[in-house]
């Protein structure tokens, strides 16, 4: 099971370090495999709001997406189906660092651009316990 210190200081009062929270709880009896820091390896991931979703015109299977990042609106093409208008998504910009994935660039998919990616959660390295497919955000995420 994978656990997120920060979601574990959210619950309970923690003032030490990741690493020293592993020690103690290694001493009291819990094996744990190995304590993963995952900021490191995630760069230029940012909530997006879907705004509009159509078919995609050569690929049935794809979705070409408009997505509102704050600043500006990107298109984005997914194969995901489990995401609808105004969900709030994670979205890798172009030159995104994914764990998964490596670099995202942007790149034409069947001859439409695609400004990016809409994230799942094991590609943003959070797998454990989310179900498959994009990770919906909860409504309150602020953009950008």
């Amino acid at each position: 099971m994978q656990v997120s210190y920060n979601l574990l200081k959210e619950y309970v009062d923690i003032n030490i370090s990741a690493e020293e929270l592993a020690q103690r709880l290694t001493i009291n009896g819990i094996i744990l495999e190995r304590i993963e820091n995952i900021s490191t390896e995630v760069e230029k991931v940012i909530v997006g709001k879907i705004i509009s979703m159509n078919q995609h015109p050569e690929n049935k299977k794809l979705s070409v997406c408009q997505v509102d990042i704050k600043e500006e609106i990107l298109q984005i093409i997914c194969g995901a189906k489990n995401m609808k208008v105004s969900d709030k998504v994670a979205v890798a910009l172009d030159g995104a660092k994914l764990p998964q994935i490596g670099i995202v660039k942007s790149k034409k998919l069947k001859n439409v651009l695609s400004s990016g990616m809409l994230c799942s959660a094991s590609e943003l390295g959070i797998e454990q316990g989310i179900s498959p497919g994009i990770l919906i955000l909860e409504e309150d995420a602020i953009l950008g």
